[in-house]
């Protein structure tokens, strides 16, 4: 899957796995790394540079987007479920910690199916957003039927998580 003849890769043993701490000044930075299995030297392997990205930081994308047009005003009213990379587990029937310092989303609204250009962001502190009738017609000329979207949760620490990415026609 995704590997070809002659890669390089780090069998790693889940008992003796552990995270390496890195500081938020760290995000970036490239620093070299070997990879040495037991009882081999250092000299065995070459330096191989690896910057850190931050990707364990980054917010889940939120799920179960759904969205309903009023049929008077045009407005949508969308909504979603957040997610969170500490823990998640609905053991005490208490929703999962946020993990943020606060509760923020972006959510972009898309000129067509092809996502390449934003018409509008909206920025949102709880999980759900109007999209008003009034700004539908001065991003697009008209009312919407269909929406393309991307919805991101937002980390004060490293900005946009990953994104939800779809489209909701009514």
């Amino acid at each position: 899957m995704g590997h070809a003849v002659g890669d390089a890769l780090v069998l790693l043993d889940t008992t003796d796995v552990a995270a390496i701490a890195m500081s938020f000044g760290s995000i970036g930075l490239s620093y070299l790394y070997r990879g040495i299995t037991v009882d081999r030297d250092i000299s065995t392997d070459t330096n191989r540079a690896f910057a850190y990205q931050s990707v364990n930081l980054r917010p889940l994308s939120p799920i179960a987007l759904t969205g309903n047009r009023d049929s008077s005003s045009n407005d949508w009213a969308l909504s979603w479920i957040r997610r969170t990379r500490d823990g998640g587990e609905w053991r005490d029937n208490v929703d999962a910690s946020l993990s943020e310092a606060s509760e923020s989303y972006a959510i972009d609204v898309y000129a067509d199916g092809s996502y390449a250009a934003v018409k509008r962001t909206i920025t949102v502190s709880s999980p759900s957003c109007v999209y008003a009738s009034t700004d539908q017609v001065s991003d697009f000329g008209a009312n919407q039927a269909t929406l393309y979207l991307k919805l991101y949760q937002i980390s004060a620490t490293v900005g946009r998580g990953y994104p939800l990415t779809t489209s909701i026609t009514r």
